[in-house]
């Protein structure tokens, strides 16, 4: 028996990835927000769009021919209402009711019996006090959040709806963030130091407190807004304190189960992270979302460990308003350079 020497060249094989299913798309509507429905979705949606150029307004946005679109899984438009006024996105409370957030007016989305949008407005004081801080409910609990994007703290309750009982869950406190906060009072003058004193006589609040607000800090470029999301899941609640850097998980009857040490936000470099967490309510699963050049990547984190799983990378760049829903992951995109409007795609997380 001889053996022969033989050399095979193998080509290469050429793996496509399937480029992003169209979800809605439309030639004379950008899509700007969306929720999803039980059999279809709502989307706010705007004809063109005009930024506000002051610098520190430089995020808001104006739709212009605004309107609210009722359509089914297969991109059928089932109805559609005209706004009027300056509207800024969609909001689904802990009761996954869905509301319209304008600039002075909030309303509650509906759907009758014909397919029709049906909108219900409601005073924006009541919406701001008794719905918007509510994040989520488990049993009889209620739970809500005493959060104020203007200052670096601030704690999860819950609200039992059987005894009409409060208990605070935790609280969250940037202390870094805080201390400078609290050094603007250092730095004024004396007559403003009486003033600050003398407003904090009359409502109670610290007057180190009333001189940040009273400074303007939390409109200064070194403010961050706190991010330390809540999610339930099955019996278990979540509170993601990335200055702890800690997921504190409590059952239930408010037990605390354990603390998780967390280091996706302290990923380098820093900017990587988008401040950005998405939970999957049908699988359980939190996802990180990170920057990769122009690319989105998203996480898997181990709710275990705190590690981070293996990462998947949306196909298009400058991806925008992502959700993920039962594997699946929505974003809104508009090639670069393109005159077509911003759709809306989802892709299979693999």
């Amino acid at each position: 028996m001889v053996l022969i020497k033989e050399v095979y060249i193998i080509r290469p094989i050429e793996v496509k990835r399937q480029k992003p299913e169209v979800v809605f798309g439309h030639s004379e509507m950008h899509v700007a927000d969306v929720e999803l429905i039980k059999d279809g979705l709502i989307l706010l949606t705007y004809s063109s769009e005009k930024r506000n150029k002051r610098h520190f307004m430089s995020e808001q946005i104006m739709y212009n021919s605004p309107r609210l679109v009722l359509t089914d899984r297969d991109q059928n438009i089932l109805n559609i209402k005209y706004l009027v006024g300056n509207v800024q996105k969609l909001h689904r409370d802990h009761l996954d009711r869905i509301f319209l957030i304008g600039q002075g007016e909030v309303h509650l989305v509906g759907v009758d019996k014909k397919n029709r949008l049906v909108l219900t407005g409601i005073p924006r004081d009541q919406f701001e006090a008794e719905i918007l801080p509510c994040v989520d409910t488990l049993g009889t609990n209620i739970y809500f959040s005493s959060y104020d994007a203007s200052f670096p703290a601030f704690s999860y309750f819950s609200f039992d709806k059987e005894d009409s009982t409060y208990y605070e869950l935790c609280s969250v406190e940037d202390g870094p963030l805080m201390k400078l906060f609290r050094s603007q009072y250092t730095y004024m003058s004396g007559r403003d130091k009486v003033r600050a004193m003398d407003a904090g006589y009359t409502s109670g609040v610290d007057p180190e407190i009333v001189a940040a607000y009273m400074s303007g800090f939390h409109h200064d470029m070194y403010y961050q807004p706190l991010y330390a999301p809540m999610f339930v899941q099955d019996k278990t609640v979540m509170v993601f304190d990335h200055y702890e850097n800690k997921l504190k998980t409590f059952g239930p009857c408010h037990e605390e189960i354990e603390e998780v040490e967390l280091k996706h936000h302290k990923r380098k470099p820093l900017r990587n992270w988008k401040k950005l967490l998405l939970h999957d309510e049908a699988s359980g699963v939190v996802y990180t979302v990170h920057e990769k050049g122009a690319k989105l990547q998203l996480f898997p984190l181990d709710l275990e460990t705190g590690e981070l799983g293996v990462p998947f990378e949306l196909f298009y760049k400058w991806a925008e308003n992502l959700h993920v829903d039962n594997g699946e992951v929505y974003y809104i995109y508009r090639p670069f350079g393109s005159l077509q409007k911003k759709f809306l795609y989802k892709e299979t997380i693999r």
